[in-house]
């Protein structure tokens, strides 16, 4: 099956696919151009805040920094998240492992195109980030492998999904689980796993990546 995604869709602005690290090196040069280069404070971890009469002060071990406005973008183990919410405890993990990286090859149907192998406790998914190269066509695809193991009998903490992960696969290849994505059966059939599966195509925006 097939469903379009964005503009595509009927909706008024578009999904775009672009590499995490690209558009964080965007963002920072549109920053520091519009706000200057001592904006940007690296090597410092946030530990804590204070709320002030006029503010916040903003923790970073023996460092402190008033502002204005505190927006907490410290990640899933947010120190600000934790003093805000201590009764929460660490994480909740889930039980899905996604395996992700990048291959350079030739994108497929609109250029743009997203597909989807598998099921819910096994899939491949692969779509471009990048425009086609005008000299080879070929784009960065991104890929993510995703297993999901039964975390019923066991904890379910965020610091244990590596662990676990290793468990299954203890050389941390994708071949170890996700290696069964493609054998054929005695008919001739594909396979995932032990179960047939399906490839979902999302067209999304434009005829070429973005």
């Amino acid at each position: 099956w097939t469903e379009p995604r964005g503009t595509w869709a009927g909706y008024r602005w578009p999904q775009v696919s672009v590499h995490r690290g690209k558009l964080q090196r965007m963002l920072l040069t549109a920053l520091v151009a519009r706000a200057g280069p001592e904006c940007i404070v690296t090597d410092a971890r946030v530990t804590g805040f204070e709320k002030k009469p006029d503010g916040v002060m903003l923790e970073c071990g023996t460092t402190r920094t008033t502002g204005a406005l505190l927006v907490a973008a410290d990640g899933i183990h947010s120190a600000i998240r934790r003093q805000m919410r201590p009764e929460e405890g660490p994480p909740i993990w889930g039980g899905r492992v996604l395996w992700r990286g990048t291959t350079q090859a030739r994108p497929f149907l609109t250029g743009a195109s997203m597909i989807m192998a598998g099921h819910d406790q096994q899939r491949f998914v692969a779509y471009p980030i990048s425009a086609p190269d005008p000299n080879t066509g070929a784009a960065t695809l991104n890929w993510i492998a995703e297993l999901e193991f039964d975390t019923k009998g066991g904890a379910r903490r965020i610091g244990l999904a590596v662990q676990t992960s290793m468990t299954f696969c203890p050389r941390l290849r994708i071949g170890c689980s996700i290696g069964s994505i493609y054998p054929r059966s005695s008919v001739g059939r594909r396979r995932f796993g032990n179960i047939p599966w399906s490839i979902a195509i999302r067209l999304t925006d434009g005829p070429k990546g973005a």
